[in-house]
């Protein structure tokens, strides 16, 4: 099973992408909204979905509000890829976002599966094993690089990030928020160099 988590500011537009992503998800997910009106941060916010898929024993997909996929079948065959071997604790789709090579795939993307240092926080599946060994991601990070953050500290004990060209997930690529992203990037930058 896989718990299908969507943090949101707005809850009706967080409600509307739930639906569209199920009804073209081929696989069984349980959904969860998550209302961030407190305005806790991205990271937090997929925390509580996180924690849920933590305790149900399941892998976890995060998708922002403001995605929708492009490809039938789109969670189906992340989590084909997520389970191409044991190493590999997280999948992610091409799709509009600031992640090379993830930014330059298309809908119907012919490319293979490849690992990648880490996939976009847009739209990411996480094997339930990672959280079982990591735990929540670091809500020092407020908005940005938690999900980077996250997939590093996996890298540095062997496991990896696979991207699957060919499934493709629109999102709607926004400026930057200060100075979230300005904090955030700092951090990050202490923590990993």
């Amino acid at each position: 099973m896989i718990t299908l988590v969507v943090p949101t500011l707005h809850p009706r537009q967080g409600q509307r992408t739930m639906e569209v992503l199920l009804s073209k998800a081929s696989i069984a997910a349980e959904p969860i909204v998550i209302d961030d009106h407190r305005r806790s941060g991205y990271t937090a916010a997929c925390n509580r979905g996180l924690a849920q898929a933590l305790e149900n024993g399941s892998d976890a997909c995060i998708c922002v509000d403001d995605v929708e996929p492009v490809t039938d079948g789109w969670l189906a065959k992340l989590n084909q890829a997520l389970y191409l071997n044991d190493s590999i604790w997280f999948a992610g789709p091409s799709g509009a976002c600031r992640t090379p090579p993830q930014n330059t795939g298309e809908p119907g993307d012919p490319r293979p599966v490849q690992y990648v240092s880490h996939v976009a926080g847009f739209c990411w599946l996480i094997k339930h094993q990672a959280l079982a060994t990591l735990g929540l991601m670091r809500e020092r990070f407020f908005h940005y690089g938690s999900e980077v953050d996250y997939q590093w500290l996996a890298r540095s004990a062997g496991r990896r990030a696979v991207w699957v060209p060919g499934v493709y997930v629109n999102h709607e690529l926004h400026a930057p928020r200060q100075p979230e992203w300005d904090e955030d990037n700092e951090l990050f930058n202490t923590i990993w160099h």
